[in-house]
């Protein structure tokens, strides 16, 4: 015999709902953002693409697997709360899968911080974090099945605790070890500092995306340990890391464009600075020069090749 329906079941079904709406929403995304990619940069490194189709094609799998439990939640089984509070494929859709495409998104960020710095400890110490919240990801998967239930307090939900706090340590940590690499990257040249500048800004970003998500799906579960409320982040946490995976690629085509065009701005002939120490030259009115002579002031920019342009 079934359960009886609870007079709170909106608590229960209303955030499985959200959660595999929100998934394909943002699943669309990640499909335009992927066509975004290789339409604009067809020359990337044969491994950037293959990441980028590794990314998609995962996020079509999970994609599905989450459409099969919503399919049973709100279709062949509705009414049914045992089926309701069943765990499905959310033990692995959800609790191992989005650990697991945080630890990819995380060690790309390893991985560019490297490019960016050269330097060893920033990019060890993001993989050493992006390890265990994945393997705790893993064992919070496997109790949560073994558990059987999506609701409700067990072993998995200290795991699933753990999981959470890792994740946010970890993305607090990419985020500051990213705007430090980009600050020492600074050469007093206008328009090169202005892109750093820009991507600060967007690291900060995306970062405070992934880290939101994540403390919500925390604060949810450990304020309403008994419900369902937490799988409304936590449903789609793995795309919000895809997204921002994607939308860092895709930046470089809007910020080199900016740049290009702040190298294009006009200069104004009263005011010439020096693209080495900023300093500002004016023309001299008491300078006497021979009849006929002109004052000419020739403006030099040393050009900067920045590791975060071109091919990736």
């Amino acid at each position: 015999m079934s359960t009886p329906i609870p007079p709170n079941i909106v608590e229960f079904a209303g955030p499985l709902f959200l959660g595999v709406m929100f998934n394909w929403f943002l699943f669309g995304i990640i499909t335009l953002q992927t066509y975004t990619y290789f339409t604009a940069f067809p020359e990337d490194r044969r491994i950037t693409k293959w990441l980028v189709g590794a990314v998609f094609f995962m996020e079509v799998v999970q994609s599905c697997l989450s459409l099969v439990d919503g399919f049973r939640w709100f279709g062949s089984q509705w009414g049914d709360m045992d089926e309701l509070n069943n765990v499905g494929m959310t033990w692995f859709s959800t609790v191992i899968w989005s650990p697991f495409m945080a630890m990819f998104v995380q060690i790309f960020y390893a991985w560019r911080m490297w490019i960016l710095s050269r330097r060893i400890t920033f990019p060890v110490i993001v993989i050493l974090l992006a390890i265990s919240q994945c393997a705790a990801g893993f064992w919070a998967g496997v109790s949560m099945y073994k558990f059987g239930h999506t609701s409700g307090t067990g072993w998995h939900s200290m795991l699933l605790m753990t999981t959470s706090i890792w994740l946010v340590t970890c993305d607090i940590v990419i985020t500051g070890c990213m705007v430090y690499c980009l600050m020492k990257l600074r050469t007093g040249i206008r328009s090169t500092d202005s892109l750093l500048i820009r991507l600060r800004r967007y690291v900060i970003e995306t970062g405070l995306a992934t880290t939101c998500v994540a403390i919500t799906d925390l604060a949810l579960y450990q304020r309403y340990p008994g419900l369902n409320l937490h799988l409304a982040a936590c449903y789609i946490l793995t795309k919000v890391y895809s997204v921002t995976f994607l939308a860092v690629l895709n930046s470089r085509a809007c910020l080199c464009s900016k740049n290009h065009q702040d190298e294009r701005t006009p200069v104004d002939p009263s005011s010439v600075r020096d693209g080495t120490s900023g300093s500002t030259y004016k023309p001299r009115a008491s300078t006497s020069l021979p009849n006929g002579a002109v004052n000419i002031v020739i403006h030099t920019e040393q050009s900067s090749e920045l590791p975060f342009e071109g091919k990736v």
